[in-house]
């Protein structure tokens, strides 16, 4: 099964990704935890661009259309660990995946269409799981890091929370989980969407429960 985690920066993915392989691997499961941007060189230059800052905190200049491309090409190289791991009956959760191109790309003005077409031939996730955390919340959490990236300011964040909202309720396994409570409460959620919808045996205790 391939699972991915996506929302806005500051929702939690890290966090939940972590636990989720936890619990899956208590419950006796093969698990394999990767992320988007990857620690592969393209990756690298990835997170070297996102990372990027001119001085007074004003973000460096990049081209929209170049940083597609490179995260679609990182996407097609780890494609390979991807699919080798589900062979091998692993459990692949990825933090981030295809939407995030879809909604960080195209809000930065490309074309839908032509984001999806250099990302063709990249294998679905059997269920996406989209955290809802209002971006006031998400930049809060930011601003306890000591650099943003690119994306990270409250009315880019704004727009990419619309937009997640929107796709999800345009897509199929795409299932929209409210981030903005514990983590345990959160985790609760999305191991009893996959129970309900793949018949997961794993149970987790709810928070103050």
């Amino acid at each position: 099964m391939f699972i991915v985690l996506e929302g806005c920066d500051g929702s939690g993915l890290t966090t939940q990704t972590k636990l989720l392989s936890e619990a899956l691997k208590r419950a006796k499961m093969k698990v394999w935890a990767t992320k988007e941007p990857t620690k592969s060189e393209i990756g690298i230059l990835i997170r070297k661009i996102l990372a990027k800052q001119e001085k007074n905190e004003k973000m460096a200049m990049y081209d929209a259309k170049a940083l597609a491309l490179l995260f679609a090409a990182d996407r097609m190289m780890h494609q390979k660990e991807i699919r080798k791991r589900l062979s091998e009956g692993y459990i692949v959760i990825s933090d981030r995946y295809l939407l995030s191109s879809y909604v960080y790309q195209v809000e930065e003005g490309l074309p839908f269409e032509w984001v999806k077409c250099i990302n063709e031939g990249c294998i679905a996730p059997d269920i996406t799981f989209v955290l809802n955390v209002p971006p006031e919340v998400c930049m809060e959490r930011l601003k306890r890091r000591k650099n943003f990236e690119i994306f990270e300011n409250e009315a880019k964040l704004r727009k990419i929370h619309k937009r997640y909202l929107k796709l999800a309720s345009l897509m199929e396994n795409v299932f929209v989980i409210d981030g903005d409570r514990p983590k345990e409460e959160v985790l609760a959620d999305i191991l009893e969407c996959l129970k309900r919808k793949y018949a997961f045996g794993v149970k987790e205790e709810r928070s103050g429960k």
